[in-house]
């Protein structure tokens, strides 16, 4: 039942290219940002944070691993990915799957009491999970919404794109961008206004996704699982080069 997959980018090191943009930093975003705590008073889920190697904590990368998994793989994962001035925060999943003995999370219910697969199953769980770790890492770490990004695998993109659309029909405004690797939609929307949020799709079918999201590049894989080698994670890396900022000397750059 678990699709735990390996999370190693396997990137090699690449040059990296900045451009200015307009300045948006806002007096309210320290260059350092305070470190999530847990406990009642904290995130509310279990976690993994890697503040950004470099010292800047200027983008936020959210991690949603994929059903039957734990934080633990993509808590590596950012680790290892050492983005430019990038923090990274893995989340754990609130559900166990049900009468399994090993750590096997859901971010919603997923089977019904014979273990069959739920046919239209309801992401509220996750979603507001999700939702309300957004909004500590905003009201109590100081980051902006626009330099939160989500990346999900699976069940875990799923969530992280309705995530999205909960946060752009809340706010008026979308989180800055969203990898989702293998999920799509759950839900069915109908929107007036489609997110602006930029999202990277790495899946066969984006068309569901598309009535939610204005702003989508798809990728095909040839496998359902996570990138497994640089080709594949060349995608994800070069997405990010288009949506991570960069603050040099006060300016705010674009990494390209």
């Amino acid at each position: 039942m678990s699709t735990h997959a390996s999370a190693d980018p396997d990137n090699e090191t690449r040059n990296i290219l900045v451009r200015p943009v307009a300045n948006t930093i806002s007096a309210d975003s320290p260059r350092h940002k305070p470190a999530p705590k847990s406990g009642s008073n904290g995130l509310g889920l279990k976690f993994w944070y890697n503040a950004s190697d470099d010292g800047t904590d200027e983008n936020l990368v959210i991690l949603l691993h994929g059903l039957g998994d734990t934080h633990g793989p993509f808590g590596k994962l950012g680790k290892s990915l050492k983005l430019p001035q990038t923090a990274t925060l893995a989340l754990q999943a609130p559900q166990q799957i049900p009468y399994l003995y090993e750590e096997a999370f859901q971010w919603y219910p997923s089977f019904d009491e014979l273990g069959e697969f739920i046919k239209d199953p309801n992401p509220s769980v996750g979603v507001e999970a999700v939702l309300g770790a957004i909004e500590y890492m905003i009201s109590e770490c100081t980051w902006p919404a626009n330099r939160i990004h989500l990346f999900g695998f699976a069940q875990g993109g799923s969530v992280a794109l309705e995530v999205g659309l909960r946060w752009w029909r809340k706010n008026g405004t979308g989180l800055k961008s969203i990898v989702s690797v293998g999920g799509g939609l759950v839900s069915y929307p109908t929107m007036k206004e489609k997110a602006d949020t930029r999202v990277l799709l790495m899946k066969d079918d984006g068309r569901q996704v598309g009535r939610g999201y204005e702003n989508i590049k798809q990728v095909t894989l040839s496998h359902s699982s996570m990138p497994k080698n640089q080709d594949e994670w060349g995608h994800v890396m070069e997405f990010w080069s288009e949506v991570l900022e960069k603050r040099v000397d006060g300016d705010l750059y674009q990494v390209l």
